[in-house]
C-alpha cells in the first residue's frame, strides 16, 4: 500500500515535531510505501537529527496549501502521479480534497 504523509501545514511546535517523529518511525518501517509531503522546517528538522532522506520519498512544499492554491493542486497532482492508495494529514485541515482515501 502507498500513503503519503502530508505534513505541509505543521510549521512550528507540537506539530512540527510530531510530524518529524512519524516520519522518522515510519522510515524504519518497510510494510508500507510511504511517501512524505513537508515544508521545509520539517525536512530541515529531519536532516539536524542526521536521517538519511530518499527524494524519490520526499516532496518539499515551499508555500502552505492553506494560503496557496499552486500548493494544493501540487499535492493533488502528487497523490495521483504516485497513485497513492491513502493520504494521511497530521494536524490538518489539509485544505484538499484528494483522489484516494484521506483522513486527519
Amino acid at each position: 500500500m502507498k500513503i503519503l504523509f502530508n505534513c505541509t501545514t505543521n510549521i512550528i511546535g507540537g506539530g512540527l515535531k510530531n510530524s518529524a517523529f512519524f516520519i522518522k518511525m515510519a522510515i524504519e518501517d518497510s510494510t508500507f510505501d510511504w511517501h512524505f509531503a513537508v515544508c521545509p522546517q520539517v525536512y530541515n528538522l529531519l536532516e539536524e537529527w542526521g536521517l538519511y532522506l530518499d527524494d524519490s520519498k520526499f516532496k518539499v512544499f515551499e508555500h502552505s496549501p492553506s494560503k496557496n492554491i499552486r500548493s494544493r493542486k501540487k499535492l493533488i497532482e502528487l497523490s495521483l502521479v504516485l497513485k497513492i492508495d491513502l493520504v494521511y494529514t497530521m494536524a490538518g485541515p489539509a485544505y484538499v480534497n484528494f483522489k484516494c482515501q484521506h483522513i486527519q
